[in-house]
């Protein structure tokens, strides 16, 4: 990797990433494309999320937090459920659901049979023809930024480190507990990046979470590809 000058700061790691992004990650033909910068997620805040998928992402946006969940537990239900299984198995009012359900049938995210049971509509379960992948960006500190990376496999199919290569060796102990982990690593020196090792890629179950990031991804904000 060309010799450069260390960053100062971790927003510094930003621009140079997202342009070799296209690069390290190509766009398969017929697939679409948006990166997002630090969007919060829950709990956490992954410094890029970025979204890979064919077709027409579903709009999950305008869903509180009681739909999403609701959302995410039928879709990982082998069988429908009726809204008494639902109010019961989730803790929340009856009141709550009802309205959350209401508002997801009137979406198309739900079909609400005549039997009361509740099934989630394609393709609007959480685990829509979509890849979602966080990457976490530090200087030096890799077992900070490993421990959020392993965070956002809650919702994410991939999961990466990005490290400043002039400010970290990687070591073989480095290699193996990233590798343990399934996180992936990308290092990092001046607008070279390059994958030191390959993230796991596993399909994230269908959370809240995951529901959130969708909806985020299919507003397509500032850095879309396709």
């Amino acid at each position: 990797m060309v010799s450069a000058l260390p960053f100062r700061l971790e927003e510094q790691m930003v621009e140079p990433l997202l342009t070799a992004i296209p690069t390290l990650f190509p766009l398969i033909q017929g697939y679409q494309r948006c990166v997002l910068r630090e969007p919060g997620i829950g709990s956490v805040i992954p410094d890029i999320l970025m979204g890979t998928w064919s077709g027409i992402l579903p709009r999950f946006v305008g869903l509180n937090s009681v739909a999403r969940h609701i959302l995410a537990f039928l879709a990982r239900q082998p069988h429908g459920k009726d809204q008494s299984e639902v109010h019961e198995e989730l803790f929340v009012s009856r009141a709550a659901a009802s309205a959350a359900i209401s508002h997801l049938v009137k979406l198309g995210a739900l079909t609400k049979h005549e039997s009361g049971e509740l099934q989630v509509r394609s393709p609007f379960t959480s685990n829509a023809d979509i890849q979602i992948t966080s990457i976490e960006l530090k200087l030096k500190r890799w077992r900070e930024a490993l421990n959020q990376a392993i965070q956002y496999k809650q919702f994410s199919d991939q999961s990466w480190v990005v490290l400043d290569a002039n400010q970290v060796s990687v070591t073989d102990e480095i290699l193996a507990t990233f590798k343990e982990a399934g996180i992936g690593l990308l290092l990092q020196c001046g607008w070279g990046v390059k994958i030191e090792l390959d993230a796991m890629s596993v399909t994230a179950p269908p959370c809240a979470d995951r529901v959130f990031s969708i909806g985020k991804l299919s507003l397509r904000t500032p850095y879309c590809f396709a």
